[in-house]
């Protein structure tokens, strides 16, 4: 997930839309990092220096 948040290309979004839902805790979480990197929002109290 990290990898493709430091893409910051959009198209990525659909690629890990699947795993917000993951049954892994941490699974969800780093998605939603990755999913901050590429729309350039900041995640709540995590930030991945890409």
């Amino acid at each position: 997930m990290y990898i493709l948040g430091a893409t910051h290309d959009s198209q990525a979004g659909p690629l890990i839309e699947p795993f917000l839902n993951h049954p892994d805790s941490d699974v969800p979480e780093e998605t939603g990092v990755a999913a901050a990197e590429i729309t350039g929002c900041t995640p709540g109290a995590r930030n991945h220096n890409s």
